[in-house]
């Protein structure tokens, strides 16, 4: 082999594992985020239940919230997000990486530990999210998740006032 084949094969099988590599690993999950657009926002789910039994739970799409009181009765009541509490739990939802997280992050048994459900869905698909509060498989996450929970709660306890 000649030199100059031999450097024109060396640069080939760089830039080529370069550009597969980063084809591959960054623009395939850059692609999977691509249909969470704002533009494309349908409705937020959030539930908490334990067990066969229902905390809370609100739909935006239905504008329905559900809860029990102290007499554990359910309770339902119509809450209507505005647009812009809803862009800004679509932006808490990005500055938590919301989309990178796992569907699943679940360590407790589903009779006795309250297990949390937020799911976000747009026009073309949905991400959702289970979790509990004993999950130790991805603990970078949790914070994460608790901040968001609280957020998307309080921004519907301040619409729910409103009402």
């Amino acid at each position: 082999m000649s030199d100059r084949f031999k450097k024109i094969y060396l640069l080939t099988m760089i830039v080529g594992s370069f550009l597969i590599y980063m084809g591959y690993y960054y623009y395939t999950a850059y692609f999977k985020k691509m249909h969470y657009k704002i533009v494309e926002f349908d409705h937020v789910e959030v539930k908490f239940t334990k067990g066969d039994e229902v905390g809370y739970e609100y739909n935006s799409k239905t504008q329905l919230l559900k809860y029990r009181n102290e007499q554990d009765s359910l309770i339902t009541q119509k809450v209507e997000l505005p647009k812009e509490a809803i862009k800004e739990i679509h932006q808490k939802m990005w500055d938590n990486m919301f989309f990178d997280m796992p569907d699943q992050m679940i360590g407790g048994d589903v009779a006795t530990t309250p297990r949390f459900f937020i799911e976000m869905c747009y026009q073309k698909k949905c991400k959702s999210i289970t979790w509990d509060e004993k999950a130790n498989e991805k603990p970078q996450y949790m914070e994460r998740v608790r901040e968001l929970k609280q957020f998307i709660e309080s921004k519907i306890e301040e619409n729910e006032t409103k009402n």
